[in-house]
């Protein structure tokens, strides 16, 4: 399903993958990977350069059969900005980190937003999404479209077949950590965390919510959740209440298989 990024502890040496990008953070001094220097970002550069969610947008980094590598340190953002990625197949977005990362104290790559400043990412009529090894703090942004509109969120999902969480930390978002419509075929979210995701008086908010509505899928869908953690979630509209990991199925042939 998705090209295989082989990488070693500086310098990221092969894959698969039609398009190659690289995100470096803000106090990158050293040369970039060099597959990936002729496109090689801070996140804020990225965000400034891109129409973001227009129509016309032309990204060249989330694009079909690509790979987003986001480099060790923190990215942090001080831009409101809304990254919309629609209409694409076999996007990675990953880290250059070692297969045996924990056992060397390395750190997620941080997606830092600092505030008010903050980003949301919402993924749309796509497939075969995977996103792996990435800390996202802070972050929670207003997304376009008809349901996730009304909703602020750090990663958004609409109409998506197969998706992948994996070793991915959403944390401390204004509003959802993560909010899923219609998230259908194969797809799994496992070893993540979502906490201390909040809404506030103004919107919802809460760790992660997936919900199912007028689907149009021929064949059973399976959502998976194994070995993640739903902490702390809370949502203060219309009333405080908390809220780790929510559901709402309004469609037939949709399975949720939770495992810890």
């Amino acid at each position: 399903m998705y090209c295989d990024v082989c990488i070693s502890v500086s310098v990221l040496t092969q894959s698969c993958a039609a398009n190659i990008c690289c995100m470096k953070p803000n106090d990158f001094s050293g040369p970039c990977p060099l597959l990936c220097s002729n496109s090689c970002y801070t996140l804020k550069e990225y965000i400034q350069e891109n129409n973001l969610c227009s129509s016309n947008t032309s990204s060249t980094c989330f694009t079909s059969d690509s790979t987003v590598v986001f480099l060790q340190g923190v990215h942090q953002v001080n831009v409101n900005a809304s990254i919309c990625i629609t209409n694409v197949t076999r996007l990675l977005l990953t880290s250059a980190l070692p297969d045996n990362f924990k056992s060397l104290s390395f750190k997620y790559p941080q997606i830092k937003c600092q505030k008010p400043a903050r980003i949301g990412f919402l993924f749309s009529n796509s497939s075969d999404i995977r996103i792996e090894k990435l800390d996202f703090t802070g972050c929670g942004q207003e997304l376009p479209g008809p349901l996730l509109g009304y909703n602020h969120t750090t990663l958004g999902f609409q109409n998506i077949n197969n998706l992948t969480l994996s070793e991915v930390l959403v944390q401390n978002s204004s509003g959802y950590g993560l909010f899923a419509l219609n998230v259908m075929g194969d797809s799994l979210v496992e070893n993540s965390t979502f906490k201390f995701n909040a809404g506030t008086s103004e919107w919802r908010g809460g760790n992660a919510n997936f919900f199912y509505q007028n689907c149009h899928y021929p064949n059973i869908s399976m959502l998976s959740i194994r070995f993640s953690k739903f902490l702390y979630g809370f949502d203060k509209y219309p009333v405080p209440i908390a809220t780790g990991l929510s559901f709402r199925l309004e469609c037939t042939g949709v399975n949720v298989d939770i495992h810890n």
